[in-house]
């Protein structure tokens, strides 16, 4: 199982003003990897709701860079990688609008969505938001925190491949009846 989870957090309610990205990478079925940048959005305003949900204030990202500036550096861990992310049409229209909102078209990735995958590996769950799939299978992290927010939908995955005996996401997701989207620039 090879792939590359992600989670944004924003400071509005616009898909276009990511101040945080997280990133797991999994190889071979196992988590090797993660990375966490501060995003500046632009323009640089936040909203009292998303500062209360995920605690970044707009003094913390003042200095960071935009999505576009460290955009060379993700793309090198996603390259080449299927993506993951929980609820991922949101996550990955955070990527598309932020990128474009500064001038970047990212290319087409497939990605796959880990909250599709929790319903239909735990359909007993009274609820598959992340942080009830992660506490049902004793994850402890930090919910709201984009690197540990990657990282437990990463181990979501990996957990349901192993529930029903499959190494291979592409396998996995066919399995539960799903086809993975594609990530394309809006024109």
């Amino acid at each position: 199982m090879n792939f590359v989870a992600l989670d944004f957090e924003t400071a509005t309610s616009k898909s276009s003003s990511a101040c945080s990205i997280g990133l797991a990478t999994v190889a071979n079925g196992s988590i090797v990897d993660t990375a966490y940048w501060l995003i500046k959005p632009e323009p640089l305003e936040f909203s009292p709701w998303n500062i209360r949900v995920h605690g970044i204030c707009p003094a913390d990202v003042a200095e960071a860079p935009s999505l576009a500036e460290v955009w060379p550096e993700i793309y090198m861990y996603i390259q080449n990688n299927i993506l993951v992310a929980h609820c991922a049409a949101f996550d990955m229209g955070v990527l598309r609008d932020t990128l474009k909102a500064q001038g970047v078209s990212p290319p087409p990735f497939k990605y796959a969505c880990s909250l599709k995958i929790a319903r239909k590996v735990w359909p007993d769950l009274a609820r598959h938001k992340l942080n009830f799939v992660a506490n049902h299978l004793k994850l402890d992290f930090q919910h709201h925190n984009a690197e540990e927010d990657a990282y437990a939908s990463a181990h979501i995955v990996v957990e349901a491949g192993k529930k029903l005996g499959i190494s291979n996401l592409e396998k996995l997701y066919k399995k539960l009846g799903k086809k993975f989207s594609i990530l394309k620039a809006k024109k």
